[in-house]
């Protein structure tokens, strides 16, 4: 699947501050809301949805959707966790964008 899209650079749509969200549906997978960012490209760092790490102070989703966003260098995952342990063909989605996007699950 590729996919593209063009910015339209009009003074218009640089007025009204709009952004692009593309939204991928893999109703198949059941995430449980877990999903995979790479680390600048190195290594992928396991996210989840409306959580954080212990190191941070206690979470408090005012924005449930900007609060969940991760920045997305090489490769953004999802993967079936109900099949993970069982299979080890379990079903994965992986986007690859060509420039640094935000991504979440």
């Amino acid at each position: 699947l590729n996919n593209e899209w063009l910015r339209d650079r009009s003074k218009r749509m640089r007025e009204l501050g709009k952004e692009v969200s593309v939204r991928y549906r893999a109703s198949s997978l059941a995430s449980n809301g877990t999903f995979y960012t790479d680390s600048n490209g190195r290594e992928m760092v396991t996210r989840r949805r409306n959580m954080r790490g212990p190191s941070y102070p206690s979470l408090q989703v005012n924005e449930p959707v900007a609060g969940n966003y991760y920045p997305v260098n090489a490769m953004i995952s999802v993967e079936d966790e109900m099949q993970k342990d069982i299979d080890a063909g379990a079903a994965q989605l992986c986007v690859m964008p060509d420039v640094t996007q935000g991504g979440t699950s």
